[in-house]
C-alpha cells in the first residue's frame, strides 16, 4: 500500500510540473554568440560608395568608408574660397580601443570631411546591414543632413 501511494505521489508530481519548457531568450542569446565575425566586412552603401569594416575579437578595430553628403545650400569652408553643395570623401578611421558588438549590433562614429558619420549595424549568419546617419559638423559653417543604408559580406576570417 506504501508503495502505491509514493507511486501514485510521484505521478501527479511529475504531471504537475510538467516536461521543462525551452528558454525563450536561448535562441537569440545563441545566435548572436554563434555568428563567427571576425574577419573583413566588404560592402556598399546606398549611396553605391564602399564601406569596410575589420572584426578581431568580437569587436570592430577599423572602418573605412566613402560618403557623399547634400548640403541644404552652397557653402564655402572657413577660409576657402570655393564654395560647393556637397561635401564628403573618404573616412579611414583605426580605433584605438575597439567598438564591442553586443547581440550582433555596433554603433560607432567617423569623421569624413567635415561629415559626422553615425555607423550602426547588425551582423548575421548571411551578412551584416546597417544605417548611417550624415551631418555637416558646426565647424564647416555649412548645414546638411542625410540617411544612409549598407550592406556587407565578410570577406576574409583574421
Amino acid at each position: 500500500m506504501l508503495r502505491s501511494l509514493l507511486a501514485s505521489c510521484a505521478c501527479c508530481l511529475a504531471l504537475a510540473c510538467g516536461p521543462s519548457q525551452p528558454d525563450r531568450n536561448s535562441s537569440s542569446r545563441s545566435t548572436a554568440s554563434a555568428i563567427d565575425s571576425d574577419g573583413t566586412w566588404v560592402g556598399k552603401t546606398s549611396q553605391d560608395r564602399a564601406i569596410e569594416f575589420v572584426i578581431k575579437g568580437g569587436a570592430v578595430s577599423s572602418l573605412k568608408l566613402g560618403v557623399r553628403l547634400k548640403l541644404d545650400a552652397v557653402c564655402a569652408r572657413p577660409g576657402s574660397p570655393v564654395a560647393t553643395d556637397y561635401r564628403g570623401g573618404e573616412a579611414d578611421v583605426a580605433y584605438s580601443t575597439p567598438v564591442s558588438i553586443s547581440s550582433g549590433k555596433f554603433s560607432l562614429n567617423a569623421g569624413v570631411s567635415d561629415v559626422d558619420a553615425r555607423v550602426q549595424g547588425e551582423l548575421s549568419q548571411g551578412g551584416a546591414a546597417g544605417t548611417i546617419d550624415l551631418q555637416a559638423t558646426p565647424a564647416s559653417g555649412c548645414s546638411g543632413k542625410d540617411h544612409l543604408t549598407w550592406s556587407a559580406g565578410r570577406t576574409a576570417a583574421k
